[in-house]
């Protein structure tokens, strides 16, 4: 643990402190140990100078007990508010475990309460973050002393948290004496905070359902309609957005939760020690927080189903609103139905209107050719056929371009199926031949999870070598290249003086490791082949290799039956996998490790360390290490996916941030859902990560408690102890990010969702422009249709006298004779006349009949395929549903 806390401190110069900082907030509270006097608590706001002064530790023979906590605001974008020299003074006079700077780097959520160092047993260091700040503290048992750093996150327009943390300090300051005095402040601060965001998000969902309408509780409520489309198209997506960041504080109360019952716990288990035991007033306190922590317990335990039931109706809303908006669409296109439908009836009337009086028209006109000669004795004149030459031709000619026209995709289908069938068997056979080897290609890898690599022709190989001197600190860390041709000889010198290090030092190589790029993307391990295999073998790792290719993740160990050595191995496909092995004479352990380049910039990292360096003994070392470089890739890779989903809330709005400093994401709504797909993808892959490293970890604890000596095994079993604590740490964020991620891709399939309903509102609106303004042409259509119906008769007995079949004028000059209107002729043309007209109203009504008689044919076909399909699949259902409609 020491070794972590001596590499944490190095991130302190990480930090971004700001150089004008000089104004700093404390809190002093004083009280006596037998506790008659009255607890005084002060406030102030000192520069640097005051500061260095607050920071004295109280005289060693003081009675009093004594409490000081120091605030620092820090924002994400402009870093601490402190000097760089101020911050550091604050953690070496408060005697903050080193560690913590990591855990605040790293912005690990949760409680802790970190191991005491080797060198003072009486000083206990708690670490909490709350995701609103950080409260980090040190207690000495012996002084009963508290020093505090509360670092305050400050957002641009976001709610301050720290008045309300003062006041529950201030609130409970008769408790400064007790260890868990300010977990007590931040465990009540934080319910408190939880109740009041619970109650808000409940009265803003009952505002949601009371505008839908969908709740047991508004289901007589009359609801309010508006006429106007756009107005109930924003207020739908204003209610969706708000439920949608319902979810989203959920999501961020169930962090709160987690982390206040791991306080209320850690209340209720602890124990004093020490000389606190036999300090009344400590012993009054300590009965008190347990005593606030049977009262807390119950309570966080209710607000987790009070979460779930908030967050089921918030669920339950986002689904009304989205088929509201559903709903919104399909009425507008119903409407449309409506007016096309209105128009339709309209036209087919003035349609029957010229149908009856089109074959009398066609006759009338037909008569009235000049081939026609009625006043002859030969009616048809001997150039009548030119009339018809022309008219049927014609007439073809215009109902092939129109059925071409109707029915243009349909041929275009036919051509393309009638090309494919022309392909012939020959290609059918080639395409079963190629599928042959792809079969047996398949059947031959799954002997093998891991992709078989190809290796490079190199004839060198980096390692790094771990040697131990004599003295104390004389070991290193070293990193070269071996050839083929130095392969043996580097195999054989594990002791002795080391030139490449120091001359005339005797040193032990304890630890060595051999590196391996493992290129995904070129599908290549770089190192050749037989000297991969020359490694494999030196090491005596074949067996531990091979079995570690049978599995995607896992660590373990195997046992050569014949030499009885034991090799070990782990790995995470695909880019991690490692073996290592020690020689029982000479001590050394020797490791392959193939992994990409990111993991093996890490690990050559790690193996510089001097923690590492002192823990190379350990043949679990290894296991160690790969466990701590996939807890850091956790925290990489959760801090990334972080950052884009920060930016997708800033740019859909769904969240309930006040203030962010990240810009919205860029891109469609299309895109960014996609991001969000490939987060969670990260996230699950992460997840599986964090299970591989509990693996490791519960390897390592069995194997130390199986083996008594074992050098350095208590600083081992820390550090694999506080590794398991981030793991569960890690679950919960993990969790939680996941559920940010669902929730915004939600938001986002809600936005495309009412994008698309606005899209489909302005082709609404555009269709209903265009509908008024076809019926505008309606009207103007029936109009004319109207007055060519009122020319129609006019036109038919003008066109009608206007054929020789009547006598125009009279012969006889006596008063007495007869006249002739008309001629036998007439008596023809009512005949065909009447035959046409009735012939055109029988094809008429039987090509109706037929229409009736195919839809009812197409019903019944559809129902017998429903009953066929029982115990098919949804795909076949779907293909014969699209046919029927093709069809």
């Amino acid at each position: 643990m020491d070794f972590l806390r001596a590499e944490a401190e190095s991130l302190l110069d990480d930090l971004p402190p700001r150089a004008n900082a000089d104004r700093y907030e404390v809190i002093h509270i004083k009280s006596s140990r037998a506790g008659h006097a009255p607890t005084i608590l002060e406030d102030k706001v000192l520069n640097s100078v005051e500061l260095q002064a607050f920071l004295e530790p109280p005289p060693a023979a003081s009675d009093g007990i004594s409490t000081k906590l120091v605030r620092i605001q820090y924002r994400s974008d402009l870093g601490i508010k402190s000097t760089a020299p101020m911050l550091r003074e604050i953690w070496r006079s408060f005697r903050l475990d080193p560690y913590m700077i990591y855990m605040f780097h790293r912005n690990v959520p949760g409680y802790f309460q970190l191991p005491s160092t080797s060198s003072n047993e009486t000083l206990l260091n708690f670490y909490i973050n709350s995701q609103a700040y950080w409260m980090l503290w040190s207690y000495e048992s012996a002084t009963l002393s508290t020093n505090a750093l509360l670092i305050s996150r400050i957002s641009p327009g976001g709610r301050a948290t720290y008045p309300f943390v003062h006041a529950r300090i201030q609130r409970y300051s008769n408790l400064a004496g007790h260890p868990l005095f300010l977990a007590v402040a931040t465990a009540i601060e934080r319910t408190t905070y939880i109740d009041k965001f619970l109650r808000e998000q409940h009265r803003r969902i009952g505002r949601t359902e009371q505008h839908t309408g969908f709740s047991h509780f508004y289901i007589d409520t009359p609801q309010h309609h508006t006429e106007n489309a756009e107005e109930t198209l924003a207020r739908l997506s204003d209610q969706s957005r708000s439920a949608s960041s319902v979810l989203v504080g959920l999501a961020d109360m169930m962090q709160h939760l987690q982390l206040s019952t791991s306080v209320v716990d850690a209340f209720l288990s602890y124990s004093l020690t020490g000389n606190m035991q036999g300090i009344d007033s400590i012993v009054r306190q300590d009965a008190a927080i347990k005593s606030i922590g049977s009262v807390l317990r119950p309570q966080v335990k209710e607000r987790f189903g009070y979460v779930n039931y908030v967050k089921d109706r918030a669920q339950n809303q986002l689904t009304v609103l989205f088929n509201l908006l559903a709903r919104g669409d399909a009425q507008a296109n119903i409407d449309l139905a409506k007016a096309a439908m209105h128009d339709s009836t309209s036209m087919k009337t003035i349609a029957i209107m010229t149908m009856g009086f089109l074959p009398a028209t066609f006759v009338a006109a037909l008569f009235a050719v000049p081939s026609l000669q009625w006043d002859q004795p030969t009616v048809i004149g001997s150039r009548f056929w030119v009339y018809w030459a022309i008219t049927i031709p014609t007439t073809i000619l215009v109902f092939i371009i129109w059925f071409s026209l109707m029915h243009s995709s349909k041929l275009l289908t036919i051509v393309k199926e009638t090309s494919k069938r022309n392909m012939g068997k020959k290609g059918r056979r080639e395409k079963r031949k190629l599928m042959m080897p792809s079969i047996h290609h398949y059947l031959g890898d799954t002997q093998n999870v891991w992709e078989q690599f190809n290796c490079s022709i190199c004839k060198d190989f980096s390692v790094s070598e771990i040697w131990e001197g004599t003295e104390r600190d004389a070991t290193t860390t070293l990193h070269r290249k071996v050839s083929n041709e130095d392969l043996l000889g580097w195999l054989d010198r594990t002791d002795g003086e080391n030139h490449e290090i120091e001359a005339n030092v005797k040193r032990k190589c304890v630890f060595r490791i051999v590196w391996v790029l493992r290129d995904t993307k070129r599908c290549v391990n770089d190192i050749d082949s037989c000297l991969l295999e020359k490694l494999r073998a030196a090491f005596s790792h074949q067996l531990a290799q091979k079995y570690l290719q049978t599995q995607y993740a896992g660590i373990g160990s195997t046992t050569n039956k014949t030499t009885g050595e034991e090799a070990y191995f782990l790995c995470n496909h695909p880019k991690l996998a490692v073996s290592w092995s020690q020689k029982a004479e000479a001590g050394t352990i020797s490791v392959i490790c193939i992994a990409d380049r990111l993991k093996l910039n890490i690990l050559q990292d790690l193996v510089e360390r001097r923690f590492i360096q002192e823990l190379s003994h350990s043949k679990l070392t290894p296991a160690l290490i790969c466990a701590i470089l996939s807890s850091k890739e956790i925290d990489i890779e959760a801090g990334e996916v972080k950052k884009l989903i920060r930016e997708v809330e800033v740019r859909t709005g769904y969240h309930q941030w006040a203030g962010r400093s990240e810009g919205p994401a860029r891109g469609d709504l299309v895109s960014l859902s996609a991001r969000m797909g490939g987060c969670g993808s990260r996230i699950e892959s992460n997840t599986r990560k964090l299970g591989v490293v509990l693996e490791f970890g519960h390897f390592i604890h069995a194997r130390l408690e199986e083996e008594q000596s074992v050098k350095n095994k208590d600083e081992l079993l820390s550090i694999n102890h506080i590794i398991e604590r981030r793991t569960a740490m890690q679950t919960i964020d993990l969790k939680y990010i996941q559920f940010r991620i669902q929730t915004q891709k939600n938001a986002l399939f809600n936005l495309i969702a009412a994008n698309d309903s606005a899209t489909a509102q302005k082709i609404a609106e555009e269709s209903h422009r265009i509908a008024l303004a076809t019926k505008s042409d309606a009207q103007s259509m029936k109009l004319l249709a109207l007055i060519a119906t009122l020319f129609l008769p006019g036109t038919f007995v003008s066109g009608l006298f206007s054929t020789p079949l009547f006598e125009r004028e009279s012969n006889s000059t006596s008063k007495n004779s007869d006249i002739k209107i008309w001629k036998p002729g007439l008596f023809l043309y009512i005949a065909i006349s009447c035959s046409l007209l009735l012939l055109t109203f029988l094809t008429w009504g039987l090509w109706l009949l037929r229409q009736r008689l195919r839809h009812e044919a197409d019903r019944k076909m559809a129902t017998e395929h429903l009953h066929q399909s029982v115990g098919t699949t949804e795909t076949e259902n779907l293909a014969r549903k699209r046919d029927s409609l093709s069809r």
